[in-house]
């Protein structure tokens, strides 16, 4: 039996009515959980242990409410993983998400009351994947031990890059007025020869953990720029979009080592998009704004990757001299079927707009969603209705085929 389904998680539900305390408990003990039920929320702070899982949390509760206690979980810095349960306001129920959040609280999901089975039971099995991929990635730690059957070696992921073994693949962008592809996003893979593929979720964080990071962008940097220079005269110029760590940010020469791997290879620094982060930019490196304000002096141009996903301030993100915004695919994936995801794509369109920047949506799989898309003047997109990431001869029989 797999070590996580034999294990017995340890969780709590905090609400002041007794019958959702002992429906949690029934239900969650049937699905592996050893549950402690608080019905006073004063008992909390006296039954909280730093070992626990999962905590059920509800918001309106007498004499001391669910924003008090996830302030006490924060200040215990708890690594429980936090379910709101309330039958509060809706932006109330956001808020409190957003604070937990902002406190470094690590918050699973929201139950609406009345909770029905289905909903609940969905939300452990979320709870147990979240686990399951947490210990998955735990034991990719490997790579800096020496690695295993599934996943390769520090020195492996060291010599991989100096060898220049790491290829590029291309995601076209489309135009979404027009349906034509205007340029690509180069994203960086690694097929072992025995191990198979490995995911970037695994190696990039520990390029980035093990001061690789650098030369991992410098190898990429040169296999666009060289697949740039190699683009047949004869086709429509391509635009490539490049994603960068925030921990290249710290390096005060990176403008002008790009610049001159640009002028080395004859590419036009203003047909180079670097992507970074919101997630990234949220921590706020020291020469941040200093290296992004030399970037674009150099002719380069900067796009906020995965936007919605940090919990940064637009307007703060605005003085950064940014030129182009890509909305995060968990929001696009819903625009069309979800009214809060459509109301956070159009207001982020609709102020990204104003702020003078071109928008991109990520992730679009559904012509409904490209309908939609299209409808609220996004300007450009990319996504697996219109194709997955390529080798680069398959990227460009591709587009010359459009």
């Amino acid at each position: 039996m797999d070590e996580l389904e034999d294990a017995r998680f340890k969780a709590m539900v905090v609400d002041d009515d007794p019958s959702i305390c002992e429906f949690v408990e029934a239900i969650g003990t049937d699905a592996g959980l050893s549950v402690t039920p608080i019905v006073d929320p004063r008992n909390f702070k006296a039954a909280y242990t730093a070992d626990l899982d999962l905590i059920f949390l509800d918001l309106h509760m007498p004499t001391i409410d669910g924003i008090q206690l996830l302030r006490f979980l924060a200040d215990n810095q708890s690594q429980a993983m936090i379910v709101i349960m309330s039958g509060v306001e809706e932006d109330i129920v956001a808020a409190a998400e957003n604070i937990a959040t902002d406190h470094g609280l690590r918050t699973l999901g929201v139950l609406k009351k009345p909770v029905s089975v289905d909903k609940l039971v969905s939300m452990i099995d979320l709870f147990k994947a979240t686990v399951a991929k947490s210990s998955k990635a735990g034991f990719a730690d490997g790579l800096a031990r020496g690695g295993s059957d599934e996943f390769p070696s520090l020195n492996e992921l060291r010599d991989v890059i100096a060898n220049r073994g790491l290829e590029i693949y291309y995601q076209p962008k489309i135009t979404l007025g027009k349906r034509r592809a205007n340029g690509a996003e180069a994203l960086v893979r690694w097929n072992h020869p025995s191990k198979g593929y490995i995911p970037p979720d695994y190696f990039v964080p520990f390029a980035e953990k093990y001061d690789l990071i650098d030369d991992l962008t410098e190898v990429v940097v040169e296999t666009v720029f060289a697949f740039h220079q190699d683009w047949p005269p004869t086709n429509e110029p391509i635009h490539i979009s490049i994603n960068l760590s925030q921990i290249n940010l710290a390096d005060l020469e990176l403008p002008g080592k790009l610049s001159d791997l640009a002028h080395k290879y004859g590419v036009p620094p203003g047909s180079i998009t670097l992507e970074l982060t919101e997630t990234g930019l949220a921590k706020q490196s020291e020469n941040e704004l200093d290296v992004l304000t030399r970037l674009r002096l150099k002719g380069f141009q900067l796009s906020i990757d995965d936007y919605g996903t940090g919990h940064s301030s637009l307007a703060r993100l605005s003085k950064m001299p940014f030129r182009e915004l890509k909305i995060d695919r968990v929001f696009v994936d819903r625009c069309d079927t979800d009214r809060d995801s459509e109301n956070i794509v159009m207001n982020t369109i609709e102020l990204a707009k104003k702020l003078g920047l071109q928008v991109v949506a990520e992730g679009i799989e559904t012509e409904s969603q490209l309908t939609l898309l299209t409808e609220l003047e996004c300007d450009q997109g990319q996504g697996y209705l219109f194709s997955k990431p390529m080798p680069k001869d398959d990227f460009q029989h591709w587009y010359e085929s459009q």
